[in-house]
């Protein structure tokens, strides 16, 4: 499986804009529904898709350390998970 993850700033850093782009081995798209993202522990949901397959997400970034993690699941039942993303908010 492939991930592509893209950061975007918002908001001078109050909110986080961020998208996610999954293939299985066969390099199919996968849809939001085999991603599992977490904001600060914290279950996030998508905020569209577009028709590449790119989906979007935003986390309200706290002072301090801020983490996203990234599981992806395909139909056949093989999953991934990428290294935990640390973004610091200076206070």
């Amino acid at each position: 499986m492939t991930l592509h993850v893209t950061f975007f700033d918002l908001d001078e850093l109050e909110d986080m804009l961020f998208f996610v782009q999954a293939f299985d081995y066969h390099g199919n798209v996968l849809s939001s529904s085999a991603l599992e993202v977490y904001g600060n522990g914290e279950k996030l949901y998508s905020i569209g898709t577009d028709a590449q397959g790119i989906v979007s997400y935003r986390i309200e970034l706290e002072d301090g350390a801020n983490t996203v993690s990234i599981k992806v699941t395909d139909s056949e039942g093989w999953s991934t998970t990428i290294p935990e993303y640390t973004i610091y908010k200076g206070e």
